[in-house]
């Protein structure tokens, strides 16, 4: 057997290659610049087919790396290890070809995700390889079985780790762009509901807002320790002050379920040919409206008046609402009923807006 085709020659540069790989990826808009890009039409195609390959690649070097069968197919080891390398070039060149204008930067970020924890896990099935042909020498073949049953076999754990991460990477990307954009709209869906009921509660229980311990944060005192009540004052603006508070509330509650209707119609909304950047606006819109239906729940129930902070809050909402709907109408300009759907939203919103 000639020195050329020993195992450790191809498996040294190939953990070094992939602690490469995986100090650049976390640098990813760099990616290309340091890695050579691929040319390909369709580089998220590509990668499930390389994907796959490395699954079955993996398959076959871990049968040829049981220690009761490497010391006969030296050659066999070192060009399945050569092979599942050189997919890898393939792998890392295809992901440095993506751009975020096409497949947008949230798609783009959670496939390099997945894409380090994959080239993270064959690192540590290469050291587990050099470990195998390091424990080899000088050993007998069945005290090294015997010594790491298959059933518990480090080696056979990091074949099935990869195998886990080249069908998470497959079938994340086969399910898509819009798919993924939903499950982060369904996030902030949740975001907004998680409020929204104990907020209609209080609105439609005004009693409550002349609690000075809506919380009960006096709960927390004994008797003995009761803050000191301060004689109530009367106050001839409160009561009207209470009445505008509530029907700012009830119409904003609407104006909020009109959101959740929004949030609810995007994925539907967007055809197949999204690019990238509109869904990168569209999720950090989104984003933003969440924060801002927080922030302004809060503001209502903490102070109970209509101050500048919930009128600012009030305006940036609406700003955000309007920014998806100039995205949904750009993307389907040639939508006639999905253009329509649009301007009887906004129109819906606005005519809630003018009635606070």
């Amino acid at each position: 057997m000639s020195s050329e085709k020993q195992p450790i020659k191809v498996l040294k540069p190939f953990k070094e290659a992939l602690e490469f790989w995986s100090v650049q990826l976390e640098k990813p808009d760099e990616l290309n610049t340091a890695v050579p890009a691929a040319t390909l039409e369709d580089p998220l195609k590509e990668l499930i087919k390389l994907s796959t390959l490395i699954r079955a690649q993996t398959t076959k070097v871990g049968i040829i790396y049981a220690p009761s069968t490497i010391r006969k197919q030296t050659q066999a080891a070192h060009d399945t290890v050569a092979e599942l390398s050189k997919t890898f070039v393939f792998y890392v060149s295809a992901l440095a070809q993506l751009s975020p204008v096409k497949v947008s930067k949230l798609f783009l970020d959670e496939v390099v995700t997945i894409s380090k924890d994959l080239i993270g896990s064959a690192s540590e099935f290469a050291d587990e390889l050099i470990s195998i042909l390091e424990s080899l020498d000088g050993q007998n073949d069945d005290k090294n079985e015997e010594a790491a049953p298959e059933s518990v076999n480090p080696r056979l754990l990091s074949v099935g780790k990869l195998w886990s991460l080249c069908d998470k990477i497959k079938d994340f990307i086969e399910k898509g762009n819009l798919k993924f954009l939903q499950s982060k709209t369904a996030l902030n869906i949740s975001l907004i509901e998680d409020g929204l009921e104990e907020f209609e509660e209080w609105i439609h229980n005004p009693q409550d807002l002349d609690d000075d311990d809506f919380f009960g944060l006096d709960d927390d005192f004994s008797d003995s320790e009761a803050p000191t009540n301060v004689a109530d004052q009367e106050n001839p603006h409160e009561e009207a002050d209470n009445e505008e508070l509530v029907k700012f509330c009830e119409q904003w509650l609407k104006q909020l379920k009109l959101v959740k209707l929004l949030f609810l119609s995007i994925n539907k909304s967007l055809p197949s040919m999204t690019t990238g950047s509109d869904i990168d606006e569209i999720y950090q819109t989104e984003n933003k409206i969440a924060r801002h239906v927080d922030s302004l729940v809060v503001e209502l129930m903490m102070n109970r008046e209509l101050n500048d902070e919930v009128t600012r809050l009030d305006g940036e909402l609406e700003k955000e609402c309007f920014k998806i709907i100039r995205i949904l109408r750009s993307v389907n300009k040639s939508n006639e009923a999905k253009v329509k759907w649009c301007l009887s939203w906004e129109v819906k919103y606005k005519e809630l807006q003018e009635t606070k």
